[in-house]
């Protein structure tokens, strides 16, 4: 049996419990709840999330929106949410609801359900300050919260902010230049998720994840100076002659060149 959301209909598993079930378009919020069903019952065979690789097309498909609380009930509908995601405005041009961005790297969902599959790293993920007091829209249960892996919010100094450490670990310790706001439970009872509220101050914020009196892990980000330029640095600066020098491909006799170029921007 194929079902769209394993967690839309949970007595198709109760139903027929000799037949193989598996999922075929997940929610990555929801991450977590699906892998306890996947544990509690064997004849679910595994899940598809949607989506692995950020596309283009269906853009606006995983964003948030951030309104004043007053009109949250407005748009907390399923009418709503279309309304948003129909009047997405150009240059937004990304579904926005994947694992690895549209550049390949990771994002903060996808390390999410890393650690909820088991990876130790911890992952400290910062909700930017202007959205603090108000509330946040997620679209039909492909969004999750708006947050970035940076501590640069220049001109917020002194505003409220919340940070929501990822770890599988029983517990994580929160640390702004060397000062702790305490720690707070994490791992499956928490829903791999602990949050912290802050006021902002540049600097260093590191969260260290712990089981019993055990760091597994931690993870550090800090306030960085203002990028004044983009450097781009080959991988290799001579190849020899050949199809296969730099890793390409031939067509019909066409040679076909392709090299690593790492972008770096510059402070």
């Amino acid at each position: 049996i194929f079902i769209f959301h394993i967690l839309n209909d949970p007595s198709l598993i109760k139903k027929y419990p000799n037949v193989a079930v598996m999922g075929t378009e997940s929610y990555a919020r929801t991450s977590d709840l699906i892998k306890e069903i996947m544990d509690e019952h064997p004849e679910v065979i595994g899940d598809f999330v949607w989506t692995c690789w950020d596309h283009i097309g269906e853009a606006g498909l995983g964003r948030c929106v951030h309104v004043p609380k007053e009109e949250e009930e407005k748009y907390n509908n399923v009418f709503g949410m279309m309304d948003i995601m129909v009047k997405t405005e150009y240059p937004y041009r990304l579904s926005n609801c994947a694992d690895f961005d549209i550049n390949g790297v990771p994002t903060v969902q996808g390390i999410y359900r890393k650690i909820v599959w088991g990876d130790e790293s911890t992952c400290i993920a910062v909700q930017p300050p202007a959205y603090h007091d108000l509330a946040e829209i997620k679209m039909l249960g492909f969004s999750r919260t708006e947050e970035k892996q940076s501590w640069n919010f220049e001109g917020e100094e002194g505003k409220p902010i919340r940070v929501n450490v990822y770890s599988g670990a029983e517990w994580v310790e929160l640390f702004l230049n060397e000062k702790s706001p305490g720690r707070k439970p994490a791992g499956k009872k928490a829903r791999y998720c602990a949050s912290f509220e802050l006021e902002y101050e540049p600097g260093i914020l590191t969260a260290v994840s712990s089981t019993g009196r055990k760091e597994v892990s931690r993870s550090t980000i800090e306030t960085t100076g203002k990028a004044v330029k983009i450097k781009a640095v080959p991988e290799n600066t001579q190849a020899k002659a050949g199809v296969k020098a730099l890793g390409g491909k031939s067509h019909k006799g066409q040679l076909g060149l392709a090299a690593l170029v790492t972008l770096y921007a510059e402070t």
